[in-house]
């Protein structure tokens, strides 16, 4: 009997089959692919996460902070290469002055969140505090009086200790240059000091130490 379908039964059953089958491989075929992308998918998310993580541990204070150099030496003690410098944020007076520190030892921010770290952090480490009366980039020079005024600064260098009082050594003349300064993250500049017992220049690039106190 012939068909006016295309064929046979036996013929039109045998290609439902191809058919049948072809289906099954495309669908197969389809589902591979998606696993594919979705596995790529989350190892892009996975990589990005690790990127976001490794960028965020920049951040923070509890580390060392800052670079600087330092030349000179004061009362006995020689300043060469920074190993911390921090623009803190528990000064005395945090709305009118601009504090910094720079070390010669490692220090962490969390190091000087206190009052009296002089006392606890490694001993004999030199430590140079520049407090500059304003909040604006300018050339500061050191104070000449007991009560320095607007635009002017006071530094002295201590050499910390767990066994005796820091002694401070106050700079009689010189100046700081504060180039910039981004409220609540960083302080740049350079300096050039005179001491009783000794001088010093040196430049510094100071991270922010949001706890940091004066001792």
């Amino acid at each position: 009997m012939t068909n006016h379908d295309g064929g046979s039964p036996g013929l039109r059953r045998g290609r439902a089959r191809w058919i049948t089958a072809m289906i099954a491989v495309v669908a197969l075929a389809g589902c591979g692919s998606g696993q594919a992308a979705t596995t790529g998918s989350s190892g892009a998310s996975s990589a990005g996460s690790s990127s976001s993580g490794s960028g965020g541990g920049g951040t923070g204070g509890s580390g060392g902070g800052g670079t600087g150099q330092l030349s000179g030496t004061v009362a006995g003690h020689t300043l060469g290469s920074v190993s911390a410098a921090y623009l803190i944020g528990q000064s005395d007076d945090p709305a009118h002055t601009t504090v910094i520190y720079m070390f010669d030892t490692a220090v962490a921010c969390a190091d000087i969140g206190a009052v009296g770290w002089d006392k606890k952090v490694t001993d004999k480490t030199g430590a140079l505090e520049m407090k500059l009366i304003g909040k604006m980039p300018a050339k500061y020079p050191i104070a000449t009086g007991p009560n320095p005024a607007q635009g002017e600064a006071v530094v002295n260098f201590t050499e910390t200790s767990k066994t005796a009082t820091p002694q401070e050594e106050t700079s009689t003349s010189g100046h700081v240059q504060l180039d910039t300064l981004v409220d609540a993250k960083s302080a740049t500049g350079t300096l050039d000091l005179v001491f009783a017992q000794g001088s010093l220049k040196g430049s510094f690039s100071a991270n922010w130490c949001p706890g940091g106190h004066e001792p």
